[in-house]
């Protein structure tokens, strides 16, 4: 574990050294303002109303991804061999967007989305590789990055 640290314990060693903090400054700006927890949660909730106004998409995706892990995939063809791998990213994801609207959102309207977009298109896939997994097709594809990577050296 202590090797998985080593290059977060040099980065703060460093950014210390160089620029003075050990953290960037949009955390110091954001952290040292003056304004109470109430109003911070309700400009994320506003922030989360903007994104479904200026995109629906992308937390309408997030939120079935989480739904349908969740539930293990309830209702979806070769649920019952679904493993909880989706289930714990989905909470993840739910994690992340508490902390985004505890943290007030942002300036950018959606900036905020595209790692849980991310990850709940990664969900999904995991379901549906466990829906083929348990005999639905014949032979099991190779994984996106597998295909991307021999797309990249050809």
């Amino acid at each position: 574990m202590a090797l998985g640290l080593l290059p977060a314990g040099a980065w703060t060693a460093f950014a210390t050294v160089y620029y003075g903090f050990p953290f960037p400054n949009t955390a110091y700006a954001k952290l040292g303002m003056d304004v109470s927890r109430t109003q911070l949660w309700k400009q994320g909730v506003i922030y989360f109303i903007d994104a479904f106004d200026r995109d629906p998409l992308t937390p309408v995706l997030i939120l079935f991804a989480i739904v349908v892990a969740w539930t293990g995939g309830a209702g979806l063809p070769g649920a019952a061999t679904i493993i909880p791998l989706p289930a714990r990213w989905a909470a993840g994801i739910a994690l992340y967007l508490v902390y985004v609207v505890s943290i007030g959102g942002d300036f950018m309207a959606g900036r905020f989305f595209a790692v849980p977009f991310f990850a709940a298109v990664l969900v999904l896939t995991r379901l549906v590789e466990g829906d083929r997994a348990s005999g639905s097709r014949p032979c099991r594809p190779a994984p996106c990055w597998a295909r991307c990577r021999r797309a990249c050296r050809s």
